[in-house]
């Protein structure tokens, strides 16, 4: 065993105390039988490696052939959170591409030098001498992600030994301690269950017998009951529940589960943390949110979950999920007052269930062979409420949080912390939408078509000069997406309104028989006493996509003030009058004419609008 200090053992075991309480082992070797063949038992190259004295017990060390070589051991391990724990020495080395060693975390084959799917811990490569956590995706040599490094070149010694300390909470919050010292921490929770823990490493023929590792641990820290994290109809008897770590899987075979009352057929484990629960046939009710009840599973630590209830997200079908808005000339530099923007479409949930957003697609006119280009989207599980709104919009942020989005950078009212709009990013510069216009088809997983729009410029309003940076709004979610005069430009200063209600949105508008203009107080009196210093001016239609200019009269007939050209506006307008004309001037007392002019070109209406109102003090008393 290699000696380390008693400060550096006491961080340890204070380290491993606080962290969670209390813990099940799942690897425990520290090789003082002086045997590695069993409890717990290693597969790999096993000819490769041999015990050695080390201290007063026995250590782990490579034996590997004279020549250049890659020698790993794998042994069973389930554990995805928790602690793993390692001492790790060589001597006479100089840490490069051709030595180094790795310590697989989390692996989903025994086959460490093959396809792993998993994170290690890399100490050395490339004559760098830092302590890197790497997530595998499959191929070591193309299919690895670094997710972090030590600052510093822990291992710029030839020879060193070192005590080494991963944790990952059930977040996924991965933390790496060098001696008991924190090194660094990141997020990543992409594999949240495990097959083996193991040992990898490559040497030179100077070096086949210059690493060692003793007091190789893996164990759960958990006290707390597992989670249910989603779950989603997958056709018409079947639905999908997700839970945030691994269960112990005769427990949910023999759990209860129920939706609403009705008891399932059959459970069974599509993989540790998922299992699918069948129904019969014309069970499960139909235009009504269902309620998933659990309760009795057990993770492998046999922590219980006593009861827990989640929504069901179903699936959407046709006419339950709309394009609701669409972005295709974005500003990609931004500019004046607005940043750049990406090309997106929103999609409205017009059930009056929670859908599943997970595995949709986007496809365009198909071509003679039927071939359509595809656009895949929604690969998290997301469950979008009735009304609420999801938005597909590319982005190539290399930060992957929300408030670093180029969406949320160009339009700052969206709020991430609202459950009724979800983001839907696609990791790439556009989302192809054409400028001279397209087709848009969203389909669900199995190819099921939930809602198509063939987009043109000329469903922007006749009065907009130029439409780049403006997105087309649907008027009404319940009115055909394909009729033209469905659809307008977004009067948002913003130049859009994804993630919330379309500011031309018929279901936000005051619904009246007519158009109302209305001038409240009158009179009123601008004489800054804090009372009445300005008149409001508001107009309500049920009309939407048009263009409003009001402008202020005297008595006389002369136009005095223009409080706003000729400009795109919502259903709902209202202005601050302040008694001043378009010079900043204060009018004298009087009776004033308020002129509203508003043209709907799509609905081919243009009115006129006056009301009178009474200036009753000037500003300058």
């Amino acid at each position: 065993m290699h000696p380390l200090s008693t400060t550096t053992l006491l961080q340890a075991v204070v380290l491993q105390v606080a962290l969670f309480l209390p813990a099940w082992a799942q690897v425990s070797e520290s090789f003082t039988d002086g045997d590695f063949t069993h409890d717990p038992e290693w597969q790999g190259e096993t000819t490769s490696w041999t015990i050695v004295p080390s201290g007063d017990a026995y250590a782990l060390q490579t034996a590997g052939a004279a020549r250049a070589d890659t020698i790993h051991l794998a042994t069973s391990s389930r554990v995805a959170y928790g602690m793993w724990s390692f001492t790790f020495a060589y001597a006479s080395v100089n840490l490069s591409n051709f030595n180094g060693a790795r310590v697989y975390l989390i692996a989903d084959s025994a086959n460490l030098e093959g396809d792993v799917r998993g994170y290690f811990i890399q100490l050395g490569t490339n004559n760098s001498d830092e302590i890197r956590l790497y997530r595998q995706d499959g191929s070591a040599v193309s299919r690895r992600v670094e997710l972090a490094r030590s600052a510093a070149a822990i291992l710029k010694a030839d020879t060193h030994a070192l005590g080494i300390t991963a944790t990952r909470t059930p977040d996924g919050q991965w933390s790496v301690y060098v001696n008991g010292k924190p090194i660094f921490a990141v997020l990543d929770d992409t594999y949240t269950s495990s097959s083996y823990f193991g040992i990898w490493v490559k040497h030179t023929p100077e070096t086949a017998r210059a690493y060692t590792f003793d007091d190789l641990e893996a164990r759960f820290e958990d006290s707390q009951a597992p989670r249910v994290l989603f779950a989603e109809q997958i056709d018409d008897t079947q639905i999908d529940v997700y839970f945030d770590e691994v269960l112990d899987s005769d427990s949910a075979k023999d759990a209860w589960f129920d939706i609403d009352g009705l008891m399932p057929e059959s459970v069974q484990a599509v993989s540790d943390t998922q299992f699918r629960i069948a129904f019969g046939d014309g069970v499960l009710p139909v235009n009504t949110e269902w309620q998933l009840h659990v309760q009795g599973v057990r993770d492998i630590a046999g922590n219980a979950l006593i009861s827990a209830d989640v929504t069901v997200a179903q699936l959407a079908n046709p006419g339950d999920l709309v394009i609701n808005e669409i972005m295709y000339a974005p500003l990609s530099t931004g500019e004046g007052l607005r940043p750049a923007q990406p090309e997106y479409i929103e999609l409205y949930n017009r059930s009056a269930v929670t859908l599943a957003l997970h595995r949709l697609y986007r496809t365009r006119e198909p071509d003679k062979t039927g071939n359509a280009d595809t656009l895949h989207f929604g690969a998290s599980r997301i469950a979008l409420p009735p009304k609420g709104f999801a938005v597909v919009f590319a982005d190539t942020s290399s930060t992957p949080a929300e408030t670093h989005f180029s969406l949320t950078r160009a339009f700052p009212a969206f709020d991430v912390n609202r459950g009724a709009a979800m983001l839907l990013p696609v990791r790439r510069a556009t989302l192809d939408l054409r400028n001279e216009g397209d087709l848009i088809r969203i389909h669900r997983w199995d190819g099921t078509l939930l809602d198509e729009v063939r987009y043109t410029p000329a469903w922007h309003n006749p009065a907009l000069v130029d439409s780049r940076g403006i997105s087309l709004e649907r008027i009404d979610a319940d009115m055909p997406g394909q009729q033209a005069t469905n659809w307008t430009s977004s009067p948002d200063p913003a130049g859009g309104t994804p993630g919330f209600s379309n500011a031309v949105s018929y279901e936000d508008a005051a619904t009246p028989a007519v158009s109302v203009l209305s001038v409240e107080p009158s009179p009123f009196s601008p004489d800054q006493d804090g009372f009445e210093d300005t008149t409001t001016i508001r107009f309500r239609t049920s009309l939407s996509g048009g263009s409003v200019r009001i402008r202020i009269y005297d008595s006389y007939g002369r136009l005095v003030r223009t409080l706003t050209p000729a400009a795109l506006t919502s259903p709902n307008v209202e202005y601050e009058w302040d008694g001043r004309d378009d010079e900043g001037r204060p009018l004298r007392i009087g009776i004033y004419i308020v002129a509203l002019d508003a043209v709907y070109p799509h609905e081919g209406v243009s009115e006129l609008y006056k009301e009178v109102v009474v200036l009753a003090h000037t500003l300058d008393g």
